[in-house]
């Protein structure tokens, strides 16, 4: 068995766990780079957080935590007073 068939198990049984917990079904998996391709995407069109949250099947605090690693949002000034809470996600300042 190969890590990514692993990683693929294991998301598969995080998954099933999260819909029979109610909670989106992404929530805890491991992100593709199509996903994180997806997420540059909506956040460069100015979804809201609840949206790409709802696109994604992940929570919003997921969706900031991804934002902040693939430094498209500024831990230190954006991310615990949550912009994309309520409007749309405010990028890195350069």
């Amino acid at each position: 068995m190969t890590p990514n068939d692993t990683r693929t198990t294991k998301d598969a049984r995080q998954r099933a766990e999260n819909i029979q917990h109610g909670v989106p079904q992404n929530t805890a998996t491991s992100w593709t780079p199509e996903e994180d391709q997806l997420l540059r995407n909506h956040y460069a069109q100015g979804l809201t957080c609840a949206q790409i949250a709802l696109l994604h099947e992940r929570g919003e605090i997921g969706i900031l935590q991804r934002l902040v690693e693939l430094q498209l949002l500024d831990n230190q000034d954006h991310f615990w007073d949550s912009p994309c809470l309520a409007r749309t996600i405010h990028p890195v300042h350069t």
